[in-house]
Parts: C-alpha cells; structure tokens; sequence
C-alpha cells in the first residue's frame, strides 16, 4: 500500500477520483453532507502571501479537512487518510494541485467545499503549515 500511497502527482488525481466513485464517498448525502458550503465555481489561485498572524492546522485547517475530506479520507479506506496534522502534512506537494485544480473532493463526490476554504488550506501550506 505505500507505494501506491506515494504515486506521481500526474496520476494521483485520476487515482483518487477513481477510488472515490468506486467507495462510493460523499455520494447521496444532499444538504447533510454539505455542512454549509454554497455550491460555488471553484476559482482559486494559489497564495503569494502569509498572513499575520499565521493560519494553524487546529484552528483553522483541521475543521475543514474534518468537514470535507475525511468521510472519504478516514483511514478506512483505500484513500490515504487525513485523520491529523501529520497525515496532511506529508501530503503538502501533493494538496494544493488538487485544490488548485478543483480535483478534490470530486465534483460528482457530493461534498461542496468554498473557494475560502480552498484557500484556506492552500494558505496554510504555502506558510509553512504549522501545527
């Protein structure tokens, strides 16, 4: 399982989405699964500053991962789990081109994420990702 935990960049996005649709995660859930979120067209760039003070992955990062990513992402699962800061972390070249390029979650998984919360976590990363 680590070696496929640890795919090229260019082929984890068609990886994950497959593993996605195949577990069936997210799928079904309506206005339960969406925890808020607007449907919005995903638009975001990727960050050129930090802000002061620093984004932290308690406070800021972890509840957004908890909301969107984990009930796919849960470590019980083929998908390489995000259940705490160390799991996201190890993941930090491999996020922001999923979020960057609107890969996760899927479209077709059902699980909405804001532009905000996009940039929220690729902030985060982009400042060093502190815990």
């Amino acid at each position: 399982m680590a070696n496929f935990m640890r795919l090229s960049p260019t082929l984890m996005p068609c990886v994950l989405a497959a593993c996605c649709l195949l577990a069936g995660c997210g799928m079904g859930g309506g206005d339960s699964m969406d925890g808020g979120a607007s449907i919005e067209p995903c638009r975001v760039s990727a960050p050129t500053s930090c802000p002061s003070p620093g984004l932290r992955y308690n406070n800021d990062v972890k509840p957004i991962i908890d909301q969107r990513c984990t009930s796919c992402h849960s470590g019980q699962t083929e998908q390489w789990p995000l259940t705490d800061y160390a799991h996201v972390a190890s993941w930090y070249d491999i996020i922001p081109a999923q979020l960057l390029s609107c890969q996760m979650p899927p479209p077709d998984a059902g699980i909405p994420i804001t532009n905000a919360e996009r940039m929220t976590i690729l902030t985060w990363l982009h400042c060093g990702f502190a815990q």
